[in-house]
Protein backbone atom coordinates (compact mmCIF):
# COMPACT_ATOMS: atom_id res chain seq x y z
CA UNK A 1 0.00 0.00 0.00
CA UNK A 2 1.10 3.46 -0.69
CA UNK A 3 -0.32 7.17 0.63
CA UNK A 4 -1.65 10.37 -1.13
CA UNK A 5 0.78 12.78 -1.83
CA UNK A 6 -1.67 15.13 -1.05
CA UNK A 7 -3.67 14.17 1.92
CA UNK A 8 -2.09 11.29 3.21
CA UNK A 9 -4.41 8.96 3.51
CA UNK A 10 -3.56 5.31 2.95
CA UNK A 11 -3.88 4.14 -0.48
CA UNK A 12 -4.18 1.23 -2.89
CA UNK A 13 -1.22 0.52 -4.81
CA UNK A 14 -3.64 0.05 -8.42
CA UNK A 15 -5.18 3.41 -7.11
CA UNK A 16 -4.60 6.63 -9.97
CA UNK A 17 -6.77 9.02 -7.82
CA UNK A 18 -7.13 9.60 -4.24
CA UNK A 19 -11.04 8.65 -3.33
CA UNK A 20 -10.95 11.51 -0.58
CA UNK A 21 -9.59 13.89 -1.88
CA UNK A 22 -9.33 13.47 -6.00
CA UNK A 23 -5.04 14.28 -6.12
CA UNK A 24 -3.45 12.19 -8.92
CA UNK A 25 -0.89 9.75 -7.68
CA UNK A 26 2.20 9.64 -9.39
CA UNK A 27 3.07 6.46 -11.42
CA UNK A 28 6.41 4.75 -10.66
CA UNK A 29 5.76 2.38 -13.34
CA UNK A 30 8.78 1.18 -15.33
CA UNK A 31 8.58 0.77 -19.17
CA UNK A 32 7.72 -3.21 -19.09
CA UNK A 33 4.99 -2.77 -16.59
CA UNK A 34 3.83 0.24 -19.16
CA UNK A 35 3.75 -2.42 -21.87
CA UNK A 36 1.73 -4.61 -20.03
CA UNK A 37 -0.73 -2.20 -18.71
CA UNK A 38 -1.25 -1.36 -22.60
CA UNK A 39 -1.44 -4.56 -23.84
CA UNK A 40 -3.93 -5.61 -21.25
CA UNK A 41 -6.07 -2.63 -22.02
CA UNK A 42 -5.92 -3.34 -25.57
CA UNK A 43 -7.51 -7.13 -24.84
CA UNK A 44 -10.24 -5.49 -23.22
CA UNK A 45 -11.07 -3.55 -26.15
CA UNK A 46 -10.65 -6.41 -28.33
CA UNK A 47 -13.13 -8.52 -26.13
CA UNK A 48 -15.37 -5.13 -26.33
CA UNK A 49 -15.51 -5.33 -30.47
CA UNK A 50 -15.90 -9.15 -30.77
CA UNK A 51 -12.42 -10.01 -31.46
CA UNK A 52 -9.88 -12.63 -30.58
CA UNK A 53 -6.95 -11.10 -29.15
CA UNK A 54 -3.77 -13.36 -29.03
CA UNK A 55 -0.45 -11.45 -28.16
CA UNK A 56 2.89 -13.26 -30.65
CA UNK A 57 5.52 -10.93 -30.11
CA UNK A 58 7.69 -11.86 -33.31
CA UNK A 59 10.30 -9.95 -35.12
CA UNK A 60 13.84 -9.18 -36.43
CA UNK A 61 16.91 -7.33 -34.62
CA UNK A 62 20.06 -6.50 -36.63
CA UNK A 63 22.53 -5.30 -34.21
CA UNK A 64 25.72 -3.49 -35.93
CA UNK A 65 29.07 -2.99 -33.88
CA UNK A 66 31.54 -0.66 -34.62
CA UNK A 67 33.84 -1.03 -31.32
CA UNK A 68 37.37 -3.06 -32.62
CA UNK A 69 38.64 -3.89 -35.86
CA UNK A 70 36.59 -4.68 -38.47
CA UNK A 71 32.60 -3.75 -37.97
CA UNK A 72 30.16 -6.95 -37.33
CA UNK A 73 26.82 -7.15 -37.72
CA UNK A 74 24.50 -9.98 -36.33
CA UNK A 75 21.05 -10.86 -37.31
CA UNK A 76 18.55 -12.35 -34.94
CA UNK A 77 14.94 -13.37 -35.31
CA UNK A 78 12.49 -14.62 -32.83
CA UNK A 79 8.63 -15.43 -32.06
CA UNK A 80 6.51 -17.99 -33.85
CA UNK A 81 6.27 -16.01 -37.22
CA UNK A 82 9.82 -16.04 -37.59
CA UNK A 83 9.10 -18.79 -40.86
CA UNK A 84 7.02 -16.22 -42.34
CA UNK A 85 9.94 -13.32 -41.85
CA UNK A 86 12.46 -15.58 -42.76
CA UNK A 87 10.59 -16.68 -46.08
CA UNK A 88 9.60 -12.88 -46.78
CA UNK A 89 13.62 -11.68 -46.31
CA UNK A 90 14.93 -14.87 -48.18
CA UNK A 91 17.33 -15.17 -45.32
CA UNK A 92 19.22 -18.94 -45.81
CA UNK A 93 18.51 -20.51 -42.84
CA UNK A 94 22.22 -21.32 -42.99
CA UNK A 95 23.13 -17.98 -41.96
CA UNK A 96 20.58 -17.25 -38.70
CA UNK A 97 21.89 -16.78 -35.44
CA UNK A 98 25.65 -17.79 -36.49
CA UNK A 99 28.17 -15.23 -34.99
CA UNK A 100 30.04 -13.63 -38.33
CA UNK A 101 27.80 -14.83 -40.67
CA UNK A 102 26.59 -11.05 -41.37
CA UNK A 103 28.75 -8.15 -41.85
CA UNK A 104 29.36 -5.00 -43.43
CA UNK A 105 30.59 -5.28 -47.07
CA UNK A 106 33.66 -2.55 -47.83
CA UNK A 107 32.06 0.14 -50.01
CA UNK A 108 33.69 3.29 -52.21
CA UNK A 109 32.15 6.02 -54.26
CA UNK A 110 33.07 7.94 -57.17
CA UNK A 111 31.21 11.02 -58.36
CA UNK A 112 30.64 11.63 -62.06
CA UNK A 113 28.95 14.19 -64.18
CA UNK A 114 25.37 12.81 -64.42
CA UNK A 115 25.25 10.05 -61.53
CA UNK A 116 26.77 8.95 -58.04
CA UNK A 117 28.25 5.67 -58.07
CA UNK A 118 28.57 3.11 -54.87
CA UNK A 119 30.42 0.33 -55.57
CA UNK A 120 29.77 -2.49 -52.75
CA UNK A 121 31.85 -5.57 -52.41
CA UNK A 122 30.22 -8.64 -51.42
CA UNK A 123 32.04 -12.17 -51.96
CA UNK A 124 29.68 -14.71 -53.19
CA UNK A 125 26.91 -12.22 -53.99
CA UNK A 126 26.07 -12.75 -58.16
CA UNK A 127 22.44 -12.28 -59.21
CA UNK A 128 20.23 -9.35 -58.40
CA UNK A 129 17.67 -11.36 -56.54
CA UNK A 130 20.13 -12.42 -53.83
CA UNK A 131 19.69 -8.31 -53.39
CA UNK A 132 17.88 -6.27 -51.23
CA UNK A 133 17.36 -2.25 -51.48
CA UNK A 134 14.99 -0.19 -49.47
CA UNK A 135 14.91 3.50 -49.72
CA UNK A 136 13.74 5.48 -46.65
CA UNK A 137 13.57 9.05 -46.08
CA UNK A 138 17.78 10.19 -45.79
CA UNK A 139 19.11 6.61 -46.27
CA UNK A 140 19.16 3.47 -48.30
CA UNK A 141 19.51 0.17 -46.84
CA UNK A 142 21.25 -2.57 -48.76
CA UNK A 143 21.01 -6.32 -47.30
CA UNK A 144 22.28 -9.02 -49.76
CA UNK A 145 22.87 -12.51 -49.08
CA UNK A 146 25.16 -15.45 -50.58
CA UNK A 147 25.98 -18.97 -49.50
CA UNK A 148 27.85 -18.60 -47.02
CA UNK A 149 27.45 -14.65 -45.74
CA UNK A 150 24.70 -11.92 -45.44
CA UNK A 151 25.91 -8.22 -46.16
CA UNK A 152 24.20 -5.34 -44.32
CA UNK A 153 25.12 -1.53 -44.91
CA UNK A 154 23.52 1.49 -44.96
CA UNK A 155 24.16 4.20 -46.83
CA UNK A 156 23.58 7.88 -45.84
CA UNK A 157 22.00 8.73 -49.15
CA UNK A 158 18.61 9.17 -50.71
CA UNK A 159 18.49 10.48 -54.10
CA UNK A 160 16.62 8.66 -56.73
CA UNK A 161 18.38 5.34 -57.89
CA UNK A 162 18.79 5.38 -61.75
CA UNK A 163 19.99 1.56 -61.87
CA UNK A 164 21.53 -1.27 -59.65
CA UNK A 165 23.48 -4.16 -61.12
CA UNK A 166 25.32 -7.18 -59.38
CA UNK A 167 28.72 -8.41 -61.65
CA UNK A 168 32.04 -9.37 -60.17
CA UNK A 169 30.97 -10.02 -56.32
CA UNK A 170 29.64 -6.61 -56.27
CA UNK A 171 26.88 -4.52 -56.27
CA UNK A 172 27.01 -1.38 -58.30
CA UNK A 173 24.31 1.37 -57.73
CA UNK A 174 23.79 4.29 -59.90
CA UNK A 175 22.24 7.11 -58.19
CA UNK A 176 20.73 10.42 -59.87
CA UNK A 177 21.45 13.70 -58.24
CA UNK A 178 18.28 15.74 -57.76
CA UNK A 179 17.87 18.25 -60.35
CA UNK A 180 18.70 15.77 -63.63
Amino acid sequence: MTSCKECKIALRKQWKFCPFCGHKQMSTMGMEELFHEIHEHFKELDKLFGQDYSYDPSGISIKVDRNVGKPSVELDMFGNTSPRLKKALSIPESLLLKKGSVEEPFTSVRRLTQHIIYTIKMPGVSAKKDVHIEQFENTTEIKAYSKQKAYFKLLNISLPIANYKVEKDQLIIKFKPLGQ
